[in-house]
């Protein structure tokens, strides 16, 4: 299903807002409900954003933690 270019430019316009901006997106709160085209796309933006966020953390996360299990299998073998 294509897109509309309403909720294509909302969805760019969310996601940056939550990159650059994401004192706004905080400050909007529940005041957009997606009624719209553009909206639902702002809110797709937005939410897209913080899933990649999310998932950048958990990833660090279990970088560091494979990290720290590597260097206790290399102290055991000393």
């Amino acid at each position: 299903m294509e897109q509309s270019q309403e909720y294509t430019k909302g969805f760019n316009n969310g996601y940056k807002m939550a990159k650059y901006k994401p004192e706004l997106v905080a400050q909007m709160g529940d005041s957009v409900k997606g009624v719209n085209d553009y909206e639902k796309g702002l809110l797709g933006g937005i939410k897209e954003y913080q899933q990649e966020q999310e998932k950048q953390r958990l990833d660090d996360l279990l970088d560091v933690r494979r990290s720290k299990s590597h260097s206790k299998d290399r102290d055991i073998t000393r």
